[in-house]
């Protein structure tokens, strides 16, 4: 089966060299963000914090932000058994009293996002890919509209030369 002869040489090595390099990105994306994981593992810990109070909402220019969650004042204990408090977020049908999933950070106690999982690096490595993808296949289709339109530019010019050659010969012979 033979290439289409539409669409050039550089234009299907290009796009064959934009999977390789999304393919490479994707992969180091992939490991930069397990090795996060692994390190965020090492500093945080899960603890269980007990809900002592619930934080008033407060107004904010008169705007209302719907959200499923609410902030809490909470109470939790670290693995070395040092007691600690302070806000977190729960769910909004969270009452006094519950008792939620907290990360905190294993050397100070406070509270920490919960660490990156292998699924997060899955999901950031796919998103890098096409991204990658889809940016270096932009590029392409500019380059090759840029080559198009110089390329047509170039077999007008020699048209136009071509024709006024033509005209003037044309003119001489029958008038």
């Amino acid at each position: 089966m033979r290439a289409d002869p539409a669409v050039p040489r550089w234009v299907r090595y290009a796009l064959c060299a934009t999977v390789l390099a999304a393919f490479v990105v994707g992969q180091s994306t992939y490991s930069s963000v397990n090795e996060q994981a692994k390190r965020e593992t090492a500093e945080r810990v899960s603890v269980e914090a007990e809900l002592i109070e619930a934080i008033p909402v407060t107004a904010s220019g008169g705007k209302v932000y719907l959200t499923p969650w609410r902030s809490f004042q909470a109470r939790w204990t670290t693995p070395d058994r040092v007691e600690h408090s302070g806000p977190v977020t729960a769910p909004i049908s969270a009452k006094v009293g519950t008792v939620i999933e907290v990360w905190v950070d294993r050397e100070s106690g406070t509270i920490a996002d919960a660490p990156a999982t292998s699924q997060d690096a899955a999901t950031r490595a796919g998103w890098t890919v096409l991204l990658t993808i889809l940016g270096a296949a932009a590029l392409i289709v500019v380059a090759r509209r840029l080559t198009l339109t110089r390329s047509s530019r170039g077999q007008a010019h020699t048209l136009e030369a071509e024709w006024r050659r033509i005209a003037a010969e044309w003119r001489r012979r029958y008038l």
